[in-house]
């Protein structure tokens, strides 16, 4: 049986297997949340607007969450 999910695994698109930071924005939840590595993760509250997201073997930041985009003061 554990030869047939190695080969599944082993045998998925490219695409599939690679990671790709990316960063999503959400209306409903006010929020922007982003991940730049591919691990296993906790999360540590900054603040009230900031969560990080820390590697469990490196303790690495490998994502964040903004809270309260729409209240957000951005010099432009």
């Amino acid at each position: 049986m554990m030869g047939k999910i190695e080969d599944l695994l082993n045998n998925l698109p490219k695409e599939i297997v690679e990671f790709k930071p990316y960063a999503y924005v959400s209306k409903r939840s006010d929020s922007l949340t982003a991940y730049f590595k591919n691990e296993a993760d906790y999360s540590v509250v900054v603040n009230e607007n900031i969560t990080l997201y820390r590697s469990l073997d490196t303790d690495e930041v490998v994502g964040i969450r903004i809270d309260g985009l729409s209240k957000l003061e951005l010099d432009t």
